[in-house]
C-alpha cells in the first residue's frame, strides 16, 4: 500500500531533483555516476524516449546508490511496467481515477501532478500528501504555493516546469515545499554530447545554493 512517510523521506533527503530524457540507454550509468559523485543521489528519468526503459534498468541493475524515478507516467500499464524494473518512485505529470487506484495499492511511491486547487484537494483527500505542481510556472509558481499553503497545510509540494538554477533556492525556501525538479541539471543535449565537466559543475552549483539555503 501507498507509504507517504517512507516516500516523504526520500524527498526530503534529496530536495533537487534532476528531470532527464536520455535517448541513448548507455549514457545512463556515466550521468548517475557524475551525478553521485558530486553530492545528488537521486533521478527521474522520464518516459520521453524509446530508451527509457533500458536506460532506468540500467541504473538500476548497477551498484551505483541512487535513487530512481520513473517520469511522464500516464497510465496504470506504464505504472506496474516500471514498478516491475525496480524503480524507487513513480511521477505522472497528472493523474486519472485510474492511476489513484493503481497507486494506491502499490508499495512504489507516486508522485501525482496537479495544477489547480481541486486536483489538490482530490488527491489529499485519497491520502497523497506530496503532489507535483506542474507545470509550476504556468501554475502560478512561488505565489500559488503560498495560497496553497494556508490551505493544505499537511500537502508538500515538489514543483517542476521552470524551475531553474536562477529560482530553485525561492521554492525550497517554502515551507510546503519539499524538494523540487528540474532539468537544467542534466540537459538532454548535454547527455547526448556527453558533457559531464557541465553537469559536474551545475551539480555543484545546486549543493552550494542548497548548503547556504540550509546554514541560512
Amino acid at each position: 500500500m501507498y507509504n507517504a512517510k517512507s516516500f516523504g523521506k526520500i524527498l526530503n533527503e534529496n530536495p533537487v531533483v534532476p528531470v532527464v530524457a536520455i535517448e541513448n540507454a548507455s549514457d545512463a550509468l556515466p550521468l548517475c555516476e557524475t551525478l553521485v559523485a558530486n553530492g545528488i543521489n537521486i533521478i527521474e528519468i522520464t518516459l520521453r524516449t524509446n530508451a527509457a526503459v533500458e536506460a532506468m534498468k540500467s541504473v538500476i541493475d548497477s551498484d551505483l546508490e541512487i535513487c530512481v524515478g520513473a517520469g511522464t507516467v500516464c497510465t496504470p500499464e506504464q505504472f506496474k511496467m516500471v514498478e516491475n524494473l525496480g524503480v524507487d518512485f513513480v511521477v505522472s505529470p497528472g493523474t486519472t481515477d485510474e492511476l489513484i487506484e493503481y497507486a494506491l495499492n502499490s508499495t512504489t511511491s507516486y508522485l501525482p501532478g496537479v495544477m489547480t486547487s481541486s486536483e489538490i484537494l482530490k488527491l489529499r483527500n485519497s491520502g497523497f500528501k506530496f503532489l507535483k505542481l506542474f507545470p509550476a510556472t504556468v501554475a502560478g509558481g512561488i505565489k500559488a504555493l503560498q495560497a496553497y499553503g494556508s490551505v493544505y497545510r499537511d500537502v508538500q509540494f515538489c514543483p517542476t516546469g521552470g524551475i531553474n538554477r536562477g529560482n530553485f533556492i525561492y521554492y525550497l525556501n517554502l515551507k510546503n515545499v519539499c524538494a523540487v525538479g528540474g532539468t537544467w541539471i542534466a540537459g538532454s543535449q548535454d547527455i547526448i554530447d556527453h558533457n559531464w565537466a557541465q553537469i559536474k559543475d551545475n551539480v555543484l552549483d545546486v549543493v552550494r545554493k542548497f548548503d547556504s539555503l540550509i546554514k541560512n
